[in-house]
């Protein structure tokens, strides 16, 4: 009888213990369901943040290189799936543009100890500028196990950064321009009164004289000079007037008159119905550059044509004015840089003409396109803003290229 009073209070026992082990198992059990729960959310919230930023957040391992994750954002940046940087690791290398890629392998090796800036060439050629930053994860004993960072497309920041640091350069070299302009022209100004009230004491010396020439001539072209770097370097100041093509051709042409000599002008210009608003000094101005460009690439002389035409049903409407030479041309290779400031394949030339020609096209709105052959002419085509509620249709012109 003990013996069995025994077991049942040992019994007894041993289901106070499991209820008691039941209870903390209930308790864990608990613990971990909170735990999960809270891990999910935990997820959801990491999943939403990398997900919906625009920036890449990445995660890999040390090398051998392996990506633990990748946000979307990386689709849409780099223009490449992250399935395949999971399963080439190394592949978003390629997509670095050429001049870059040792940079940013060096700055990987040396795990990622700073903010790293470089381009990328996407599948469409199209480029776009990265910052990367990553960091280290350790474990307990100091040992990187992972590298984590963030990748973020600065391509429109750059582009703000660029125009505002050109614009600074602009600022400074109007002031320096007008410096210069000031304190050269001055003098100029003098030396030309000096050349002639010289003129007129050594009438009859002639050797005399051609030296006087020679400096007139200097003088002129130094102060040509200047007016190109003012008119190229100071913003525009433009008086809007109507005008019609031929007003603008007319003033242009009297402008080089003296340079004439051996061409021939041929004008068919739609006279009556093709009218703009536009700076008619600045216009001409444009206009007789891209002229003496024609009438220097003819020194034997030659044939200058100059047509307009107008486009009524084109939205905006648009007046066109084409100016065609037979002279040189230009070589495939020069053709793009034409318009550069400071180019110029003549002897002594500035380089300006054709860039202020273009800056004065395009402060009315318009365009300018120059097309060349070798030994066969140039053609410089002009876009304008057609002034709306003076335009007639016209009639039709043929157009030679």
């Amino acid at each position: 009888m003990v013996r069995t009073a025994k077991t049942k209070e040992q019994l007894l026992e041993s289901v106070a213990h499991l209820e008691a082990e039941l209870d903390k198992l209930q308790k864990i059990s608990t613990k971990c369901e909170l735990a999960v729960k809270e891990l999910k959310e935990s997820e959801e919230k990491f999943r939403l943040v990398t997900e919906t930023i625009q920036d890449v957040f990445w995660m890999s391992t040390p090398y051998p290189k392996k990506m633990i994750y990748v946000s979307p954002a990386y689709e849409t940046i780099w223009g490449r799936s992250r399935e395949s940087l999971h399963k080439e690791p190394y592949s978003f290398l390629e997509a670095i543009h050429p001049r870059d890629r040792p940079r940013v392998f060096n700055w990987m090796k040396g795990g990622y100890q700073e903010e790293m800036e470089y381009r990328i060439v996407r599948p469409d050629a199209s480029i776009r500028w990265i910052r990367d930053r990553g960091f280290p994860i350790t474990d307990k004993d100091g040992k990187v196990v992972k590298f984590a960072g963030v990748a973020s497309d600065i391509t429109l920041l750059r582009s703000k950064h660029e125009l505002f640091s050109r614009a600074e350069r602009l600022a400074a070299l109007e002031r320096a321009v007008a410096f210069v302009a000031h304190e050269v022209r001055n003098p100029l100004q003098v030396i030309e009164m000096g050349i002639e009230m010289l003129a007129k004491e050594v009438k009859g010396q002639r050797n005399t004289i051609e030296i006087l020439g020679e400096l007139h001539y200097g003088v002129n072209a130094l102060a040509e000079v200047i007016n190109y770097l003012v008119d190229y370097a100071l913003p525009l100041h433009l008086q809007i007037s109507s005008l019609t093509v031929s007003e603008v051709v007319d003033e242009a042409l009297d402008k080089v008159s003296y340079k004439l000599k051996n061409t021939k002008v041929r004008k068919e210009l739609d006279v009556d119905s093709v009218r703009v608003m536009g700076d008619k000094e600045k216009l001409a101005q444009g206009l007789s550059n891209i002229i003496t460009n024609s009438i220097e690439a003819m020194p034997r002389g030659g044939l200058l044509a100059i047509r307009s035409r107008n486009f009524p049903y084109q939205n905006p409407k648009r007046v066109i004015l084409r100016i065609a030479d037979r002279g040189c041309g230009i070589s495939p290779e020069n053709l793009p840089r034409v318009i550069e400031p400071f180019f110029s394949t003549k002897p002594g030339g500035v380089g300006l003409g054709l860039s202020i020609s273009r800056k004065i096209v395009r402060a009315h709105k318009g365009s300018m396109i120059i097309r060349s052959k070798k030994n066969r002419g140039t053609t410089v085509r002009i876009s304008l803003p057609a002034e709306q509620s003076l335009l007639a249709p016209t009639s039709a012109l043929s157009f030679p290229e």
